[in-house]
Parts: C-alpha cells; sequence; structure tokens
C-alpha cells in the first residue's frame, strides 16, 4: 500500500526566473497568504500560484 506525501508550493519569480518555493502555514495550519520559504527565510511573493505536489511512498510491509 502506498502512503502518500503532499507538498504545497508556489510558483514565484525570482531574480534567476521563475522558482516553487515552499509555502508557510501559520500556527494554526492554514497558508499564509503570499509568504513563501526562501533560504529559510519568509519572503512575501504577491505573484505566482499554490500548486499541490503529491508523490506516492512505499510502505514498509515488515520486511518483504
Amino acid at each position: 500500500m502506498a502512503n502518500r506525501e503532499v507538498n504545497l508550493t508556489k510558483r514565484v519569480q525570482t531574480p534567476h526566473g521563475w522558482r516553487y518555493r515552499r509555502v508557510l502555514l501559520s500556527a494554526n495550519g492554514r497558508v499564509k497568504p503570499d509568504v513563501v520559504v526562501v533560504n529559510g527565510k519568509e519572503e512575501r511573493h504577491s505573484e505566482g500560484a499554490c500548486e499541490r505536489q503529491q508523490r506516492a511512498t512505499l510502505a514498509s510491509s515488515g520486511g518483504h
């Protein structure tokens, strides 16, 4: 059985072009509007759009 892992990112304009950056969540678990994490620091970017990136991970089945 595969577990699902989801990352919420936002595509923002940087000096090097459009890049995906992780969105920042508030203390109550909601997305902070227009705030992303760049090099460990919060930055405000009103341009771009949020995207959900999903990937499946294999669950351990006890040694099989």
